[in-house]
């Protein structure tokens, strides 16, 4: 075995395709979420530094509108001839009712907003002004109270409905909002959209924001959609040279981040339903923003490697999220000025995959998103064109 082993760490930088006898596969693999809001005022640093590198496979995340990934396409056509981005879910179902206790809370909300300078159509992730939960106007404590709709009402017979009722109601506001001018005149229409339930489910015009960049061909692809909270939530598999990606942004337990014991009150599915899907469907390699890791809401990212699959970025926690040296970036002081090990590369525990490796970070500097990238070498053995020379 030590032979074995010391020859796929000899052929792990061979370029892709190399005729030994049986096949091997090299792709240079990179992730990165860029945040590419609308409103971010980065996007032209997030153009050039995509030029200025160069993987097999690259996948983005936050490359929200069409306008923003048809500038990807364009700078990078010269790099990638393949392409993958999922349709967006424009569902217009959600809202609020007038007969639910925290009707008259809606106003309060958009009002506090506007009062303390936040531009309401970025309340999806408030820039340049966040919105507060603390001091003289806790907006966002107003928010939480639309949220839970009485949930912590203990006679109430199913807390449960009410809060995923009155999280769909605050979608409703954030999603209507944001098509609308950041005024107190926007208030009125607001309110009217979604107290008759013709607000959007997911933010962003329904966009999950992932963009799929190849060199090679992408076979098998299948977009498996979540029952997600606010944005649009989705596992694209992809077969690329022979190796199966899942390809994900996953879910996170927002309420949870608001206040831990209201955890079980989140609406739809999590990074947990995202990682048993991926298992399921035996992907070689997953990756992306997964927000889940060793450091934040870890049972996802735990799951992965309690049921065979193996973290290539080393050690853990290694923080892609507002890192020590971004955390005065005004995106990442927005967030709350911490840290957190949420992008991931895996493999599964499967011996054909040896070789693969970390090969490290990158768009670190100049600050542009609050996530760096992440590289890697994955690759994998072809026994379909050989035989595998002898283990000892």
């Amino acid at each position: 075995m030590f032979l074995f082993a010391l020859f796929l760490l000899c052929t792990a930088d061979l370029p892709t395709d190399v005729n030994l006898g049986f096949g091997v596969t090299n792709l240079r693999v990179g992730t990165w979420n860029t945040m590419s809001l609308p409103w971010m005022p980065y996007q032209d640093l997030v153009l050039k530094s995509l030029i200025e590198r160069d993987f097999d496979v690259l996948h983005l995340q936050e490359v929200w509108t069409p306008e923003t990934r048809e500038k990807v396409l364009e700078a990078t056509k010269h790099k990638y001839r393949y392409s993958y981005f999922s349709p967006s879910r424009t569902v217009q179902d959600v809202g609020c009712n007038p007969a639910d206790p925290n009707w008259d809370l809606l106003p309060q909300f958009i009002g506090c907003a506007l009062m303390v300078g936040v531009n309401t159509s970025t309340l999806a992730q408030a820039y340049p002004v966040p919105l507060p939960s603390d001091g003289e106007l806790p907006c966002g404590v107003i928010g939480v109270g639309i949220a839970l709709n009485g949930a912590l009402d203990f006679g109430n017979p199913d807390p449960f409905a009410s809060s995923h009722k009155g999280q769909q109601c605050l979608a409703c506001l954030i999603n209507t909002l944001q098509n609308l001018d950041s005024a107190f005149s926007s208030i009125e229409p607001a309110i009217t959209t979604c107290a008759t339930f013709q607000g959007r489910r997911y933010t962003v015009g329904g966009s999950n924001g992932q963009l799929i960049l190849s060199k090679h061909p992408l076979g098998h692809v299948i977009n498996e959609e979540f029952d997600s909270y606010l944005f649009a939530r989705s596992n694209i598999y992809a077969t690329i040279k022979g190796i199966k990606f899942a390809f994900s942004h996953w879910s996170f337990n927002i309420m949870a981040d608001y206040y831990p014991a209201f955890e079980p009150f989140q609406y739809g599915t999590l990074g947990m339903d995202h990682a048993k899907a991926a298992i399921a469907e035996k992907a070689d390699v997953i990756l992306g923003d997964l927000n889940s890791g060793t450091n934040y809401q870890g049972a996802a990212y735990q799951y992965l490697v309690d049921n065979g699959y193996t973290d290539l970025v080393q050690p853990q926690p290694t923080e892609t999220w507002c890192p020590p040296d971004h955390l005065e970036f005004l995106p990442c002081v927005n967030g709350g000025q911490y840290s957190a090990a949420i992008d991931h590369i895996l493999v599964r525990n499967d011996w054909k995959l040896w070789g693969s490796r970390y090969t490290g970070t990158f768009n670190s500097k100049p600050l542009m998103s609050d996530h760096i990238g992440l590289t890697a070498r994955i690759s994998m053995l072809d026994l379909h064109s050989g035989v595998p020379p002898k283990a000892i």
